[in-house]
């Protein structure tokens, strides 16, 4: 669907969601009020239709026709209703070969945001910025660039099979390639605060051994993580530790309580 008519700067907003009600309270009700025309590509994956969030969004990608492409998690909240022409503008001002994000991670591991998460609108970061700052990778909650780049690049299906890390390593690839991710100081709210499951640390494992020539280490905002295989080993050694003990102390406090 179109807003407003097309033109030559519009911007396609691709968002994959799997529940309809977060979908309209959050990004469809704050996209209502965006001054800037816009194309929304929406993929259905309330009855499980794809089997990655790559696959998913592969599939949105091949269907944009703007100039610029937006992906976007359903349940993000943008009070600022020029939030898509300052994005515009951004993308605009650096190459073609450029991803943008809204929360970034820099090799020293510092997370660079201005955004707010959670059920307690906190900030992502301590780290607040005024102006775009050059990172390793960003979190996909919010992924833009030019959509040529996109359909260039694609997101990898096989390494990424489930529903992590895919915005990672299309960063990681477009470094690869010459270009460069910048983090920007745009604000908007993200319900959800992040859930590591099983299938993050499968995907972080396949990365590992994607760019182990390439990366010594993989920055994220959630772990960061070694190529190394014995130490990306004894990294997940140590979170199942910290996990299991987490547990364990649960259970003894309910016993005992």
């Amino acid at each position: 669907s179109y807003k407003n008519g097309r033109n030559d700067k519009m911007i396609s907003i691709v968002c994959c969601y799997n529940d309809k009600i977060v979908l309209d309270e959050y990004l469809l009700s704050s996209l209502r009020d965006q001054e800037s025309d816009f194309e929304l590509i929406l993929l259905d994956n309330t009855n499980n239709k794809y089997s990655s969030a790559a696959a998913a969004l592969n599939e949105g990608v091949d269907k944009a026709s703007g100039k610029y492409l937006m992906i976007v998690h359903q349940d993000i909240k943008i009070s600022d209703s020029r939030f898509l022409n300052k994005l515009i503008d951004y993308i605009d001002g650096y190459d073609s070969d450029t991803i943008f994000g809204l929360a970034g991670i820099k090799e020293s591991g510092k997370i660079y945001s201005n955004i707010k998460h959670g059920e307690n609108s906190e900030y992502v970061s301590e780290n607040r910025i005024i102006e775009p700052e050059e990172v390793q990778t960003v979190d996909e909650m919010l992924i833009a660039g030019n959509t040529s780049l996109f359909k260039t690049m694609k997101f990898d299906e096989k390494t990424c099979d489930n529903w992590h890390l895919y915005g990672v390593d299309l960063c990681l690839s477009v470094k690869l390639k010459g270009g460069a991710i910048y983090t920007l100081p745009l604000e908007v709210y993200h319900k959800s605060a992040g859930i590591l499951s099983k299938g993050y640390y499968t995907t972080a494992r396949n990365l590992s051994k994607k760019y182990r020539k390439n990366y010594e280490v993989i920055y994220t905002t959630c772990i960061n993580f070694n190529t190394s295989p014995i130490r990306f080993n004894l990294r997940l050694f140590f979170i199942d530790l910290k996990t299991l003990l987490k547990e364990i102390i649960t259970r003894s406090a309910n016993i005992f309580s």
